[in-house]
């Protein structure tokens, strides 16, 4: 079979059954565009013990928005994100996730909305002045094509923020059995690890277009990526009224 072909064809209903085995994230460098700021906009989200990557993609006075999946933030209202001095331009090692001196800061955030069929969740933070690193963010931003070479951005196994680069298999469209049917959804060449869910897709011009799901085994000792489509965030910002997080003022267009 073609392998064009794949990415649409029987596979999928195999992926199906297959997706949810591994929700979470994937390791290795790489280097990728925009330099460290689409690393500055993401955080580590809290849920108990459950561990997930976030992107901020908009930042005001009173109401900073996280993109993140839907499963890290699955039974809670309120979560905790972990925020370091990179998050604040304050200096430091950008990648450190273990600075001491009082850091990381863990702040309260609402989830405001969800979509667990789509593996898509917004956080908002209310106890923060504006942030001054948000991601570049685009509602209407096209899904990425096969062959494109994108960013991944999260935090491998609840320590180690990393960043790289992977290439675009093509769209899927997977019931993940979370509710609301199949969705559409990204696969990637590269398999994320445990800890990135949540975090962010970036194009080479720092625009987040989708968000980490987790891993699956295309066929046996093959797995690859899937990661949350445009299509799947628009939905959620759309049926929530929350098109004003795309319009604030510190979302980066």
């Amino acid at each position: 079979m073609h392998r064009a072909e794949v990415v649409r064809g029987t596979f999928w209903v195999l992926l199906a059954l297959l997706t949810w085995i591994a929700w979470e994230t994937a390791v290795l460098p790489a280097e990728p565009a925009r330099g460290t700021e689409i690393v500055q906009a993401t955080v580590q989200i809290r849920n108990a013990n459950l561990r997930g990557s976030g992107t901020m993609i908009a930042s005001v006075p009173g109401e900073t928005w996280i993109l993140t999946a839907a499963h890290v933030v699955r039974g809670a209202t309120v979560v905790q994100v972990e925020l370091h001095r990179f998050n604040f331009n304050f200096g430091g090692r950008v990648f450190s996730l273990t600075e001491g001196g009082g850091w990381p800061r863990l702040v309260p955030a609402t989830v405001a909305a969800t979509d667990p069929g789509g593996d898509v969740a917004l956080l908002l933070i209310r106890s923060l002045n504006a942030l001054p690193f948000v991601a570049r963010f685009d509602l209407e931003a096209a899904e990425p094509k096969r062959g494109e070479v994108l960013t991944s951005v999260g935090v491998d196994r609840g320590l180690h923020l990393t960043r790289w680069q992977t290439t675009i298999e093509g769209p899927a469209v997977v019931d993940i059995r979370k509710g609301g049917g199949a969705q559409p959804f990204v696969v990637t060449t590269r398999p994320p690890e445990h800890g990135r869910s949540g975090g962010g897709l970036f194009r080479p011009d720092g625009t987040v277009i989708g968000s980490c799901t987790g891993r699956f085994d295309l066929k046996p000792g093959q797995k690859v990526g899937l990661f949350a489509s445009m299509a799947s965030i628009r939905r959620l910002i759309r049926e929530n009224g929350l098109e004003r997080v795309a319009r604030s003022p510190n979302s980066k267009k």
